[in-house]
């Protein structure tokens, strides 16, 4: 087989080499043939950026009005003696037995606006075909709210890592009190293999899952009342390079990690649990896709002005939203922290 050097001259060889990787400015050409004619760009091709926000099924809505959102829980009630009247004896059928009802608040909390500037006459000389230009502007606008979505995202997954969604105790509390630690050492403190920590914290999940659906309990919500979440409403979220590792060194002859479910319904795998996260450690969390409040009084609307003077068209896209998480729903963080010197 004739190799790279046989085939293709030096001259060609060296020119790949200095502009193979794209570049970043143009600097018009004389063409070589005809010197007074200037070379000119043959093919354009436009690309946006997009991102697609997983977060995206725990927004519940709008709200037409207010800024505010009242999240009431009414308590499990305590059996009372029977009351059993002898003869004669009449039982009192007008006594108050008001209900227990805890309640929590949820507030429009983050207000954003995306601008970008649609320069037409200018921009139509950077183009020999209207339906480029058009093309272009159309993605150019597709952007904001593209860009929106990131950010949705990068906040949610603030969220999940933030302290105000755990049961914890104490001013500065560095765990929440339910937390569960995944063994990744064995006894004397060696570190175990990848398939035995992912094995640890499949264990871990099943447990948990069945303890937050099938029991109730008051350790796993912030208001430490008595709750259970039912099964259809629980919700994974599990951390990347550990979802990989399970998938991998696990579960071998399954399809993927959906397959497994892990007791669990939904899985969404996740980078990190955000940029701040209370628990620096932290692999996974097992939630209730109920508990997001996460509303908008605007989401995606736009309002365009027009500079006659200048001949532009500036776009602004908002949102003011809530991303918050009920008092009373469960939250079970999972925890792997390396043994020391790892």
């Amino acid at each position: 087989m004739p190799t790279y050097a046989d085939r293709i001259p030096e001259a060609t060889r060296n020119n790949i080499a200095a502009v193979g990787n794209a570049f970043s400015t143009f600097k018009v050409a004389m063409n070589e043939w005809v010197d007074t004619l200037v070379n000119k760009i043959g093919l354009e091709l436009i690309e946006n950026f997009r991102f697609g926000n997983k977060a995206a099924r725990f927004e519940k809505g709008r709200l037409e009005a207010g800024d505010t959102i009242q999240d009431d829980y009414i308590e499990v009630l305590t059996a009372m003696p029977a009351v059993v009247p002898t003869a004669g004896e009449s039982v009192d059928q007008y006594e108050q037995m008001p209900p227990s009802v805890n309640v929590g608040f949820h507030r429009i909390d983050r207000r954003m606006v995306y601008g970008v500037t649609i320069w037409r006459d200018w921009a139509r000389e950077a183009f020999h075909d209207v339906n480029k230009l058009d093309e272009f502007e159309r993605k150019v606008l597709e952007v904001p709210y593209q860009s929106l979505n990131l950010d949705k995202w990068i906040m949610f997954k603030e969220l999940l890592g933030s302290k105000n969604i755990y049961p914890t105790t104490g001013e500065s509390p560095t765990k929440a009190d339910n937390a569960i630690e995944v063994g990744v050492a064995d006894s004397a403190g060696t570190a175990l293999d990848q398939k035995a920590t992912a094995e640890n914290l499949i264990e871990a999940i099943k447990n948990a899952a069945k303890y937050a659906t099938q029991t109730v309990s008051s350790d796993n919500n912030r208001a430490k009342v008595l709750s259970s979440t039912p099964p259809d409403r629980l919700v994974l979220f599990l951390r990347m390079d550990w979802a990989t590792v399970i998938d991998f060194r696990v579960l071998t002859g399954l399809f993927n990690l959906d397959e497994a479910r892990l007791g669990v319904p939904t899985i969404i795998e996740v980078e990190d649990f955000g940029s701040s996260a209370f628990m620096p450690n932290q692999v996974a969390l097992l939630a209730d896709e109920w508990a997001f409040k996460i509303y908008s009084t605007l989401d995606g609307e736009t309002d365009t002005t027009y500079n006659a003077r200048g001949r532009y068209w500036n776009y602004f896209i908002h949102y003011w939203g809530m991303m918050s998480y009920s008092l009373w729903g469960q939250a079970i963080p999972f925890t792997a922290t390396p043994p020391a010197g790892a």
